[in-house]
Parts: C-alpha cells; sequence; structure tokens
C-alpha cells in the first residue's frame, strides 16, 4: 500500500479490508498497489531488507515497492 511519499509492506488475510482500516484518520488516501503472496516470514524478510528505509512501523520510504512476485490488486 502506498500513502503519500510511504508504502507499507504487511501481512493480511484481506488486503481491501486493510487498506479500509489504514484510510480510518489517514489525511492522505491510501491505495492498494499490488499483493505479494507468502508468509509472515517473508514479510519480516522485506522488513529487513528495507530496515534502512523505515519510517514507522511497517511504513516504508521507498522509491518504488518490490515488485517481484507481486500481483495486481
Amino acid at each position: 500500500m502506498r500513502s503519500g511519499e510511504r508504502f507499507k509492506i504487511g501481512f493480511t488475510e484481506s488486503p481491501r479490508k486493510r487498506q479500509t482500516q489504514l484510510q480510518t484518520g489517514n489525511p492522505e488516501p491510501v491505495y492498494l498497489l499490488g499483493v505479494i503472496e507468502g508468509q509472515r516470514a517473508d514479510e519480516e524478510r522485506l522488513h529487513a531488507e528495507y530496515a534502512h528505509k523505515r519510517t514507522r512501523g511497517e511504513w516504508f520510504a521507498l522509491t518504488s515497492l518490490p515488485a517481484r512476485s507481486m500481483s495486481a490488486a
């Protein structure tokens, strides 16, 4: 997901529902850009890979979202 200049890397069973939850109280639109099939371990690996770009929690200052294995939302 993207909101403003930040991307969220997170695990969820329901991406659209999570998008709605994140939009609540967020002054900027939250866009669901794609889905990567995987497990929590994959989420942790991506968090570690992009740790130097972490801004807060699961939000990262990336120039683009990792495209490998991503399908359109």
